[in-house]
């Protein structure tokens, strides 16, 4: 994955304003979750301290975002409250955090939309990837819980 240049800040820069942060304190707390991450694994991640963390306000900074990452390689760990203390958050690969705070409203659930069966976060940033996903349960036609869960 590529690590962030002056053009890349630039660009985040002029996308999130006042919403994107290079400070290290600020990346280092961006960078786990409400636990600590277990004696065994830490060596093996090593330093997963992201480049940068942005906090979207609209759909189309998702999308110049997503853009832009793909066509960079990189890499993008999406964040929600991160109080799951699994490492969901953990940018392992570094890139962008992408604290989804301030897009917290559902506008809109489209339970019939369709992906590809391999579809993952990593085929999501491609720009001819459909952005329209179904959810699991819908995918599946499986009955399973439909509580909102954290990251």
């Amino acid at each position: 994955m590529a690590s962030l240049n002056t053009q890349d800040r630039e660009f985040l820069t002029t996308i999130f304003g006042d919403r994107v942060t290079f400070d290290r304190i600020e990346r280092k707390l961006y960078s786990h979750d409400i636990a600590a991450m277990p004696g065994l694994v830490k060596p093996l991640v090593g330093d997963a301290t992201c480049d940068a963390v942005v906090q979207p306000r609209t759909e189309q900074q998702v999308v110049d975002l997503l853009t832009w990452a793909a066509r960079r390689g990189v890499a993008l760990t999406p964040r929600g409250k991160a109080t799951s203390g699994y490492g969901g958050v953990i940018p392992v690969k570094k890139g962008v955090v992408v604290d989804f705070y301030f897009m917290k409203d559902v506008l809109e659930v489209d339970h019939d939309a369709a992906a590809p069966a391999s579809a993952r976060t990593s085929t999501a940033t491609s720009p001819t990837t459909s952005s329209r996903y179904a959810s699991p349960c819908r995918r599946a036609r499986c009955e399973c819980s439909r509580a909102t869960t954290s990251t």
